[in-house]
This record gives structure tokens, C-alpha cells and sequence, in this order.
């Protein structure tokens, strides 16, 4: 009804996404938040939110979200995207909550890190669900850092985010090791080139 009487008003679409998110309708509500997103303020702590939900619908194994093509879906714009998320929920910034800021640390931590947190299967860490390009040590650790941010934050958040912190604590750890590995993997290769 709300979207009927103000189609160009974002939060009828971001309410509608939230009820689909709840009934667990993953194409409905990721569709529905990217509505809000476009008609949200850029940069703007609800189009944070809304692109945080969307991203975290859409990354996961769900019938029909694979058929979902943003434009923004690919790894250079998730990148972008995604560090965009974190600066406009920054709490110094605006009055976000704990859930939608671990939500936003937590994307941008699985865009830097590709290590998806545990969503279906208690303590494996996922894969992302675009097209991966290659990440340095150094931005796994990020990631991991963005992750255990996350998980701190989640402890003062609501459920489901609440809920999620033991995966942000997994995913953080995954991170860290993976940035280890392929940081002495790195040294291995030019000690081998040095020689």
C-alpha cells in the first residue's frame, strides 16, 4: 500500500524487503532492498543498510537469487561498494545500530577476504557467490579485521546479527591463517627466484 501511494519513496520498498527477509523470500526481499537502494540517498546510512541486506541475501545459495545480475555485482564494484557501506554507517557519523554496522563490516570483510562467514553449515566458512578475482595477503587480513570488527560489534547488536557473531569470529580466523599462508607462500616464491 505504502509503495502504491509513494512509488518513489524508498521506504516502502525497504519495509517490503524486511517482511520478504523475515518469511526467508530471498528473492523478493533482495529485489525489494535493491528498490530502496535506488531510491535512497547514495552514501546515506539506510542505502548502507539496504545494500548491506541485499548483498547478504545475494550471497547466499538461494533459488532464483543466482538469476539477479546488479550492476554492481562483480568484484571490482563490490570492492567499491562495499567500503562505501562501512563509511556510511560509521557511528561517529550517524546514529546506526550495532546490527546494520556489523552487517556492513561484515560485507566488506567477505568482499576483501572472499571467505563467506558460516550461513547454512555451523563453522565451515562459505564461498562468495560472484566471480572472484585475487586478493593479496594483505587484503585477507583486512577482511579478517573487518570480520572481528563485526563480531565485536554483534555483540551489542539484535538477532539475527547477534546470532551471527560466532560466524564472524570463524570467518575473522580463516582470514588470518589464509593471509599467513599465503604471505610464507609468497616468501617461499622469492627465496626460490632469489636462488
Amino acid at each position: 500500500k505504502a509503495i502504491a501511494q509513494e512509488p518513489l519513496s524508498p521506504y516502502g520498498y525497504d519495509g517490503l524487503a524486511d517482511v520478504h527477509a523475515r518469511a526467508h523470500n530471498g528473492l523478493e526481499a533482495a529485489t525489494a532492498y535493491m528498490q530502496a537502494m535506488d531510491r535512497y540517498p547514495t552514501c546515506s546510512m539506510h542505502w548502507a543498510k539496504a545494500a548491506a541486506s541485499a548483498f547478504d541475501i545475494m550471497n547466499r545459495p538461494l533459488k532464483g537469487v543466482r538469476n539477479l545480475h546488479p550492476s554492481w555485482w562483480n568484484d571490482e564494484s563490490l570492492k567499491t561498494l562495499s567500503s562505501l557501506v562501512v563509511q556510511a554507517t560509521r557511528p561517529d557519523e550517524c546514529n546506526v545500530s550495532p546490527s546494520h554496522r556489523a552487517s556492513a563490516l561484515a560485507m566488506r570483510g567477505e568482499v576483501l577476504s572472499c571467505i563467506a562467514p558460516p550461513r547454512v553449515v555451523v563453522g565451515k566458512v562459505g564461498l562468495p557467490q560472484w566471480t572472484l578475482g585475487t586478493r593479496t595477503p594483505q587484503e585477507v587480513r583486512e577482511g579478517g579485521e573487518h570480520y572481528q570488527a563485526a563480531a565485536n560489534t554483534a555483540s551489542n547488536a539484535t538477532f539475527p546479527v547477534s546470532a551471527m557473531k560466532e560466524g564472524f569470529v570463524i570467518a575473522a580466523l580463516a582470514c588470518f591463517k589464509r593471509s599467513k599462508e599465503q604471505e610464507a607462500a609468497d616468501a617461499a616464491a622469492c627465496s626460490s627466484a632469489a636462488e
